[in-house]
């Protein structure tokens, strides 16, 4: 007697299975619930920064908390990921350069939505504290990519610029705040250096300052 039929009035007869063919399709059950367990959820995403509006300056990363996989959103901002446990709210880890980390509870009923989630991540400019944790207090701090080399890796030529204009070459990678705040302090120096020196000293600055000028 076939154990399997096709017709719909046809059931399995479970006394007559052999065992090896009860676990078989035990087996194709359990995968059949478990395939419907899956995960159809997308999770779209823009990431915003507090401080311009607008997409943060560098990478941004996102992770679903306690996966272990990274994503890198897009020149937008943007990212899609798609977890492998459906959940009423995914938990995200969001890191966007020297903002704040990001713990952010996206909802499931989001995944319906045609167009991306706005996301903020956040972080303040504020320039007392920042000039709370400068060494040099007598001069204009510039921010640049140092790479976190120390004053004595600075070359000859920047050196001079140093003394020359009265500044201070500071590594964003050592001081870690936004590059937007970066960016921002540093047009405040680049504005008192033009109405004291003209524009001449923007061929001599460092080409990893952020927010360089262009040489007029």
């Amino acid at each position: 007697m076939d154990w399997w039929k096709t017709g719909d009035s046809e059931k399995i007869n479970w006394n007559h299975l052999p065992m090896n063919q009860i676990i078989i399709l035990l087996c194709i059950i359990l995968s059949v619930f478990n395939g419907l367990a899956q995960v159809t959820d997308t999770i779209y995403g823009r990431v915003f920064s507090s401080i311009t509006k607008e997409r943060p300056a560098g990478d941004i990363l996102i992770t679903e908390k306690g996966t272990g996989r990274i994503i890198l959103a897009d020149s937008l901002g943007e990212f899609k990921l798609v977890p492998k446990v459906k959940k009423e709210t995914y938990k995200l880890l969001i890191i966007a350069g020297y903002h704040d980390l990001l713990e952010y509870d996206y909802k499931s009923e989001w995944t319906q939505r045609s167009g991306p989630e706005s996301i903020v991540v956040w972080a303040v400019c504020n320039k007392e504290e920042f000039a709370k944790n400068l060494k040099k207090k007598d001069v204009k701090p510039i921010i640049w990519y140092g790479f976190g080399r120390m004053d004595r890796d600075l070359s000859q030529e920047d050196k001079r610029f140093e003394k020359k204009y009265k500044v201070n070459y500071v590594d964003l990678n050592i001081i870690r705040i936004p590059i937007e705040c970066a960016e921002r302090f540093n047009r405040g120096v680049f504005l008192e250096l033009d109405l004291k020196h003209g524009v001449s000293w923007r061929k001599k600055i460092n080409y990893s300052v952020i927010g360089r000028p262009y040489e007029d």
